[in-house]
């Protein structure tokens, strides 16, 4: 019974890859998350986590920013925001079908760099509020989004999209994507009034001023729709320093991707990066390649495998860490009896990270099994700093053996730049 729970567990998430760009190129805390103080006691790594959700499409790198955004506007207001990722996916298809040119073909994969620019373009929904009805973060989150991306090929093959003419019809589309996404006349209207029906005006259009008439107009915080300077977030732009609260259309330019490279630096440098950057409660995402037979059955991925393949680039955001600390021991997730020295010791050059805990996007599979946190997985440091041989395929998911390049499956996390 226990190894078909396992079997259930891996053939399950394995569905589930995200692609994106490759490293180069809300209130409250989830039930399971490390309390801040008790006493003399107190959790090192403080960072606000909203539920855990599910993707159903390789579009990682929606949930993981949807998450960071609700973890700095906690930290800002207080708040609890379900950030919508049906609205960043919505927007994500409709730019590729409207780019000139287009033939039809619509991805999943994204980053960093895409994500900003939507953002910056079209601000934020709450899910709620695009969806218009309250809907569970787990499975119908996967299978509505599933079914839309089914419908929408059908559409690209044979129906209102199928041709260039209509592609280019900036209205048209708009209007089936919101059909076949189902969305009520209520978003619409405010969708219409902030961008239009074609979606030609943007936020990124206006001077940034929110006390312009003109900005106020397409902003509608009270219908769920914000813009990028109306949703405020929290957080230090440098280590120790003070929290400041900002707007996200700060926020995603003040972030940004630091490449790793085991092979060009000392790793420890990159770790204590991400560490104090934890230390500050700031919900850093990482950027990993999967390894599906690397996961063992208690949400770990420490398992060596390293078969050459196609291995999909992950986005998810960091929750704490676990370290081995000279003359000290292990110092675990959770409290702890918290001193300046231990700190400072958790910060030096012959401190070894065990791993990172993570809030992934699988949703909560296997309620049952024993991991340490439901939804959440820790990623060991021997696998994060190992060797996989990254591979193009055939039609048929074959590896080319010509094409296969060793890489380590940490590629990246999304910090602010002062870190």
């Amino acid at each position: 019974m226990v190894l078909s729970r396992i079997v259930q567990l891996l053939v399950a998430v394995a569905c589930i890859g995200c692609g994106g760009e490759t490293a180069s190129a809300l209130s409250g805390r989830d039930e399971g998350a490390a309390p801040v103080a008790k006493g003399d006691r107190a959790a090192i790594v403080d960072v606000l986590q909203t539920a855990v959700k599910q993707q159903g499409l390789p579009n990682c790198w929606i949930y993981a920013t949807a998450g960071w955004a609700e973890s700095l506007h906690a930290r800002a207001t207080g708040d609890q925001v379900d950030v919508s990722e049906a609205y960043w996916t919505f927007l994500h298809w409709f730019e590729q079908l409207v780019e000139p040119g287009n033939t039809g073909e619509v991805s999943h994969a994204g980053g960093w760099t895409r994500i900003r620019s939507l953002i910056s373009k079209y601000g934020l929904m709450g899910e709620r509020e695009f969806l218009g009805e309250d809907r569970d973060p787990l499975s119908p989150r996967q299978t509505t989004q599933r079914s839309i991306a089914r419908e929408l090929r059908q559409s690209i093959a044979s129906g209102a999209l199928s041709t260039a003419e209509a592609r280019s019809n900036r209205t048209l589309v708009r209007d089936e994507l919101l059909r076949l996404w189902k969305i009520p006349p209520q978003t619409i209207e405010v969708l219409t009034a902030a961008f239009g029906a074609d979606m030609t005006r943007t936020f990124s259009a206006h001077s940034g001023d929110d006390r312009s008439p003109e900005f106020a107009a397409v902003d509608d915080p009270a219908r769920g729709l914000f813009s990028p300077q109306s949703f405020k977030v929290r957080y230090s732009s440098t280590p120790g320093g003070e929290l400041e609260t900002k707007a996200l259309g700060e926020a995603i330019f003040e972030w940004g991707l630091v490449n790793y490279n085991n092979g060009g630096h000392d790793p420890r440098i990159f770790q204590r990066r991400v560490q104090r950057a934890m230390h500050d409660g700031l919900p850093v995402i990482m950027l990993w390649f999967i390894d599906h037979d690397a996961l063992d059955w208690r949400g770990s991925f420490s398992l060596t495998t390293r078969a050459p393949r196609k291995y999909p680039l992950h986005f998810s955001v960091l929750h704490d860490y676990q370290a081995k600390v000279s003359g000290i021991g292990t110092v675990p997730i959770g409290p702890v009896t918290l001193t300046p020295s231990l700190r400072a010791a958790l910060l030096s050059d012959d401190t070894t990270i065990d791993f990172f805990r993570t809030k992934n996007s699988w949703g909560i599979l296997a309620r049952d099994m024993n991991f340490p946190m439901p939804g959440y997985y820790d990623l060991h440091w021997s696998y994060l700093n190992g060797s996989v041989k990254q591979c193009a395929t055939r039609a048929d998911g074959a590896a080319i053996p010509s094409s296969c390049r060793p890489t380590t499956p940490l590629q990246g996390v999304i910090l602010p730049f002062g870190y």
